[in-house]
């Protein structure tokens, strides 16, 4: 049996595993400033922006809060990969024929990497679309460990 370091098997199928503690760390990070803008709101300065801050950082603890519980789903039988929707509806479901090729995303600020999107590219109906897989910080070399194993799950030849 095989075992792999970012992916999990659930019957058939294998999942991606989920970044759990970043996505909790951020949720916690933005509860903390929505309950400081909150505090600064009824305090002092009784200034809508506070409100709205505080009100608009709960919206996004929310979605990161939802966006934790969906899975991207790697089906080797049905060759598909299954991406979640955020809103309500059906995810999309790609075909492993139509896998285009992995791709690194730096994020620079003042010319220092802070941050790495890994995504999976597809070619859909001519035009090429991207899914993120994981977010890497400034090391992102376990990026090549994930490719290795969703192709081999994809059954792509090197």
């Amino acid at each position: 049996m095989e075992t792999f370091k970012y992916l999990q098997k659930e019957g058939d199928n294998y999942v991606l595993k989920g970044q759990k503690s970043l996505s909790a760390g951020i949720v916690l990070l933005e509860v903390a400033l929505a309950v400081a803008s909150f505090v600064a709101y009824f305090g002092n300065t009784e200034d809508t922006y506070y409100l709205l801050f505080a009100l608009l950082l709960l919206l996004f603890a929310f979605l990161t809060l939802k966006r934790m519980g969906q899975k991207i789903v790697f089906n080797p039988t049905d060759r598909t990969v299954t991406f979640p929707k955020l809103g309500k509806g059906e995810g999309a479901v790609l075909g492993f024929d139509e896998f285009s090729n992995f791709t690194m995303v730096k994020l620079k600020s003042y010319g220092i990497t802070t941050n790495n999107h890994f995504q999976m590219t597809f070619k859909k109906n001519g035009k090429d679309k991207s899914y993120l897989l994981r977010q890497y910080g400034t090391n992102a070399k376990q990026a090549q460990v994930l490719a290795e194993e969703i192709e081999q799950i994809m059954g792509i030849k090197k």
